[in-house]
């Protein structure tokens, strides 16, 4: 079985409001309750893209000029800052993300589905919101190390016992 949620778009709450946590209950419920019905084997979890939103802030405009993602000396291939204050930043944004109570619950709901049913693996497909982890391999540590769940990060999703192929999306949006 395969379960996929995109774009929760978790904030740290400066910019945007997120999800009530207790939408995550149902979640959970609604998850172990499929797969008991259906007699499932085995549970991929999907989070395709835009989980966390590491973008929607106003942290920034608390920093100098140069530490801003995108001011100061920026990497030809990526367009981000390269300054490690810049990854210090968005470390700090995940952190305070991980706070909200929203976040908390999602991940408390993926822990308890992976520590009651048979998850294979739980992928995190980057989105646009959320790409900087592709960037600052810290972040994937971080969150790894916060949520106690060992992410797969990846750009794409396949699997072909269920004919799906996944990905975020925002790499055909003209502008992303």
């Amino acid at each position: 079985m395969i379960f996929i949620v995109s774009d929760l778009h978790f904030s740290d709450d400066t910019t945007a409001t997120n999800i009530d946590p207790d939408a995550f209950k149902i979640m959970q419920n609604e998850i172990l309750t499929t797969y008991e019905n259906r007699v499932a084997e085995s549970l991929t979890i999907v989070l395709l893209g835009d989980i966390l939103d590491l973008v929607r802030t106003d942290y920034w405009f608390g920093k100098n000029f140069d530490e801003r993602p995108w001011n100061g000396t920026l990497h030809d291939l990526t367009a981000m800052n390269t300054n490690v204050s810049c990854e210090n930043g968005y470390r700090d944004i995940l952190k305070r993300i991980l706070k909200r109570p929203s976040t908390k619950a999602f991940f408390d709901a993926l822990t308890n589905i992976t520590a009651t049913v048979n998850v294979s693996k739980i992928v995190y497909i980057l989105g646009n919101h959320d790409r900087v982890f592709n960037n600052f391999m810290s972040l994937r540590d971080d969150l790894s190390a916060a949520t106690k769940i060992p992410f797969v990060f990846a750009n794409s999703f396949s699997n072909g016992d269920h004919s799906v192929q996944a990905r975020h999306g925002h790499e055909w949006d003209v502008n992303c």
